[in-house]
C-alpha cells in the first residue's frame, strides 16, 4: 500500500496497515471507529478520504451487509474514480450477486488502470464462468497456470465459480491441478470436499424432492414443473438447507392446488425462493441473488409477491413458523447461513 499524501503530509502508512490487518483479523468493530475518525478529519484529499471509503465498504461486504457495502464503495469511487480497492470489491459483490454485467465494466476499468494484475485477471475469468463465457475462462486460465500465478485461493474460487453454475466435472479438474501444484494446501483439500458435498445434495435433492413432487402438480404442468426444477437445482446450488428446499417445493404445490395462474416460471421459481428467504431473514441480501439468478427485475417480483400474498397469508406463517421451528431442533441457537450451511 502506497502513502496517502494529505495537506500536511503523509497519512501514516503504518497505521493504514494496523487497519487492515484489524479487518483481516475480524476486528472490525475497531477498524470502523478508526476509519470514521480518520473521515472526521477534513485535511484529507480525495483519494485518501477514498480509500478509507473503501475500507469501510470491505468491512460491509465481509459482514454480509450488502447493500451497505455498495454505497461506501460508491461514495470511494465517486471521490477517486481510480480507486483500486474500490473498483476491486465492488466488483466482488456484484458476482456475489450474480450481476456479471455490472462487475464486468468494473472489472475492465480496473483492468485497464492496471494492466496484467493478476487479482483483476483472476477476478475476470471468475466473471467469465458465471457469465458462461466458459471459453475465455479456460483461455486465461491456462495463461496463469503456466505463468504460475495461481494461489490455492484462486484455483477454489474459480471451482466454486463452476459449481454455481452446476459445473461439477470442471471444478473437479481445478482444483486437482491445485493439489497437484500445492500439494498440501489444505484449502484445495476442503475445496474438493464441497463440491463433492454440494454434488452429491444436488443430485439427491433432484431425486428426492423434484421427481418426488412432479407426480403432485395438476395445474398447467408445465409451468409448475420448470419452477420447481429450478427451485431444486437452484437452491441447492446456493447453499441452502434440505428442509428449506423442501419447504420451497411444498409452498409451490400450495400455489399449484390453489390454481394459481402464472405463466413465467422462472418468476414463479423467484418468488418462492425469495418468500423462503424471507422466512430465514436473509431477504436484503438474497434479494439481488435472486433476481440476477432468474434473471427477473425487482418490480416485476415485488407485484407478483404482492398476488400471491392475497392467497398465501395464512400459508407463509405457517410456512415461517415450520422453517424456524426447524433451525430450532436441528441448529438449536445457530444463526441461519452460519458457518455450517453447506
Amino acid at each position: 500500500m502506497q502513502k496517502i499524501k494529505n495537506k500536511s503530509g503523509f497519512f501514516s502508512k503504518r497505521l493504514f496497515e494496523k487497519i487492515e490487518y484489524l479487518i483481516g483479523e475480524y476486528e472490525f468493530d475497531t477498524a470502523e471507529k478508526m476509519l470514521k475518525r480518520l473521515l472526521s478529519n477534513t485535511n484529507y484529499d480525495n483519494k485518501s478520504r477514498a480509500s478509507f471509503y473503501s475500507l469501510l465498504g470491505k468491512i460491509r461486504y465481509l459482514t454480509g451487509q450488502f447493500s451497505a457495502a455498495k454505497r461506501y464503495f460508491n461514495t470511494a469511487l465517486k471521490l477517486h474514480p481510480g480507486c483500486y480497492e474500490a473498483n476491486y470489491n465492488l466488483a466482488n459483490v456484484y458476482m456475489f450477486e450474480q450481476n456479471t454485467t455490472m462487475a464486468a465494466k468494473l472489472i475492465n476499468t480496473n483492468l485497464k488502470l492496471n494492466p496484467g494484475n493478476t487479482n483483476i485477471l483472476i477476478q475476470l475469468m471468475w466473471s467469465y464462468v458465471l457469465s458462461g463465457n466458459n471459453k475465455k475462462a479456460d483461455a486465461l486460465y491456462k495463461k496463469l497456470v503456466k505463468e504460475k500465478k495461481l494461489e490455492p485461493q484462486s484455483f477454489a474460487d474459480l471451482a466454486m465459480a463452476y459449481v454455481s453454475k452446476g459445473h461439477f466435472e470442471n471444478a473437479r479438474k481445478i482444483i486437482f491441478v491445485a493439489l497437484g501444484n500445492f500439494p498440501d494446501s489444505y484449502i484445495a483439500e476442503d475445496t474438493l470436499y464441497e463440491i463433492n458435498e454440494i454434488e452429491k445434495n444436488y443430485k439427491d435433492y433432484r431425486k428426492e424432492i423434484f421427481f418426488k413432487n412432479i407426480g403432485r402438480i395438476n395445474f398447467l404442468p408445465q409451468t409448475y414443473t420448470s419452477a420447481l426444477r429450478m427451485i431444486v437445482e437452484g437452491m441447492s446450488l446456493r447453499g441452502y438447507f434440505r428442509f428449506e428446499i423442501e419447504k420451497a417445493a411444498e409452498f409451490l404445490i400450495f400455489l399449484n392446488n390453489e390454481k394459481f395462474e402464472y405463466l413465467n416460471p422462472k418468476l414463479l421459481a423467484a418468488v418462492i425462493e425469495y418468500n423462503i428467504s424471507i422466512c430465514i431473514g436473509e431477504e436484503e441480501n438474497m434479494r439481488n441473488i435472486i433476481l440476477n439468478s432468474y434473471k427477473v427485475n425487482k418490480k416485476t417480483l415485488t407485484e407478483l409477491m404482492q398476488q400471491v400474498n392475497l392467497i398465501a397469508a395464512n400459508k407463509n406463517y405457517e410456512l415461517c413458523d415450520e422453517i424456524l421451528s426447524e433451525y430450532d431442533e436441528q441448529f438449536g441457537n445457530e444463526e441461519p447461513f452460519g458457518d455450517d450451511n453447506e
